[in-house]
C-alpha cells in the first residue's frame, strides 16, 4: 500500500464471534518503480501461495521492492522445502507449531507469534509441528 493524498485506510473484522489476526508489513519502496493503483489477492487453500514479489510472478501482487512474500498453510506432519530468492529472510509464525531445518543447521522449533531471521540459506525446509500458518519474507540484501 502507497499513501496518495486525500486517501484514508481502515481495517475491522466483520465477525462479532470470530477474532481477526491481522499483520502489518512496511518495505520501503524503489521510487523508480511504478505498479498499478489497485492490486487485489484472494488467498486460496494452496500449502504455499506467493503473495507479492517484484514483478508479481505467479499472479502475486507487484511490489516496489526485491522482496518476496510466501504464505504458508500446512497440515500437523506436513512438510515443504522453499528455495530462496536473496541471502536474508524473516519468518513469521501467525499459528501452529513448526520445525525450521536449513541445510548446515538442526531443526529450530518456532511456536505460535514467534519469528525468526535466516541469513546465507538458500533452501529453508518446513515441517508443520501442529496445524500451521505462516509468512515467509525473503528479502535481497
Amino acid at each position: 500500500m502507497a499513501a496518495q493524498p486525500a486517501v484514508s485506510y481502515s481495517e475491522y473484522s466483520i465477525s462479532d464471534t470470530t477474532p481477526l489476526t491481522r499483520l502489518q508489513l512496511w518495505f520501503n519502496a524503489c521510487p523508480s518503480r511504478e505498479n498499478s493503483a489497485l492490486q487485489r489477492l484472494a488467498l486460496c487453500d494452496a500449502k504455499v501461495k506467493l503473495l507479492a514479489s517484484p514483478e508479481g510472478e505467479n499472479g502475486s501482487l507487484q511490489l516496489r521492492q526485491q522482496v518476496w512474500v510466501h504464505h504458508l498453510q500446512l497440515d500437523e506432519g506436513e512438510q515443504h522445502t522453499l528455495t530462496l530468492n536473496g541471502n536474508r529472510a524473516y519468518f513469521q509464525v501467525i499459528h501452529g507449531a513448526m520445525e525450521a531445518m536449513t541445510p548446515q543447521e538442526n531443526a529450530t522449533m518456532l511456536q505460535c507469534g514467534d519469528g525468526a531471521f535466516i541469513q546465507q540459506e538458500k533452501q529453508l525446509t518446513i515441517r508443520a509441528k501442529a496445524p500451521l500458518r505462516a509468512l515467509l519474507i525473503d528479502l535481497v540484501a
